[in-house]
């Protein structure tokens, strides 16, 4: 339950504070940063505890913590506009990456709840992603 919370807790922020960004809410700056920063340290540093649960190797989970990372990352760039094209598309690969090693592992247990955490990351920066291209 607490790594669902600290994985839960910046995300929500992280996602209000970017909504907020996207309708030039000022203020809204640092909360995403921040919790940009937090998740994506989360993600990257701390993939060994947080999906030691997950019945997949080692190598894996530092893909998947690399990876969704990167997504963070890219997503946080898109929201506070810090050269977030060169990102967006190192994002598209890894996410796409992620989104193979789960369809080749589906039948596996282990790997849907990181297929899903992924197409849900994917359908995110999608939209962000759009947004951020069709109104610049």
């Amino acid at each position: 339950m607490k790594k669902k919370l600290n994985e839960f807790i910046p995300l929500t922020i992280f996602l209000i504070s970017g909504i907020c960004l996207l309708f030039q809410v000022h203020y809204a700056r640092w909360p995403n940063f921040l919790s940009g920063f937090w998740l994506g340290g989360i993600y990257f540093y701390g993939s060994f505890w947080l999906y030691s649960d997950y019945a997949i190797s080692l190598l894996k989970r530092i893909i998947v913590g690399s990876l969704f990372c990167l997504n963070i990352i890219a997503c946080m760039y898109c929201f506070l506009n810090w050269g977030w094209q060169y990102y967006s598309v190192a994002n598209f690969c890894g996410l796409g990456i992620l989104i193979i090693m789960g369809l080749i592992n589906y039948k596996s247990i282990e790997y849907k709840p990181l297929f899903y955490r992924s197409i849900c990351f994917v359908v995110l920066f999608g939209l962000v992603y759009g947004y951020k291209r069709l109104s610049s």
